[in-house]
């Protein structure tokens, strides 16, 4: 038997991390429940990420009580036509990030940090049937709303109460930490 198989019966969180500027942390549990989530705290609302914000939200919720944790944030690389200033604000945002997760990821003897690339996240929970285009080009944020609606009907993925619309960052993040899950084969 594998070690991943080895913890199939354990009290495990799993935390999936959208790194965009409107991104967002989200806590499922080993069964796909939301135990919590966080849009990136910004000092200043535009400002860099409050990493004291994400560091208390983490303490809170990941290390007391369980015994493994799985760390996943999506796996952005530069692309092609953004600006220099957006692919250099992505890139601190993901190196943040992988910090943070790794520094948990060593306090705790069971966790891992599993880095995703979008289309191995997006491959992972999309089915044929969530994928939604516009003008013959798959929309991607719009099937990975199908999908998060699928997996969790009855979450609005809002922001705050005053919102109206699902957050891209909610979705995402809240997708992310399930194919984490699923790979882990929690």
């Amino acid at each position: 038997m594998n070690k991943i198989n080895n913890f199939n019966n354990v009290n495990t969180i799993i935390i999936g991390v959208d790194p965009g500027m409107e991104g967002c942390w989200a806590a499922i549990d080993g069964n796909s429940n939301l135990v919590s989530r966080i849009v990136n705290p910004r000092i200043g609302g535009k400002g860099p990420v409050d990493l004291p914000v994400i560091i208390n939200w983490m303490k809170s919720i990941c290390i007391e009580g369980y015994d493994r944790c799985i760390f996943a944030f999506e796996d952005v690389h530069p692309l092609y036509g953004v600006s220099v200033s957006s692919t250099g604000s992505l890139m601190e945002s993901k190196g943040m990030i992988r910090g943070v997760l790794t520094v948990f990821a060593m306090s705790h003897p069971n966790a891992s940090v599993m880095p995703l690339t979008p289309k191995k996240w997006q491959s992972t929970v999309w089915l044929t049937g969530d994928k939604v285009t516009k003008a013959s080009k798959l929309d991607t944020k719009a099937t990975s709303l199908v999908a998060a609606k699928r997996i969790w009907p009855n979450d609005r993925f809002l922001a705050s109460s005053r919102c109206k619309t699902p957050h891209d960052g909610i979705v995402d993040a809240m997708l992310i930490a399930e194919a984490a899950r699923r790979l882990h084969n929690v």
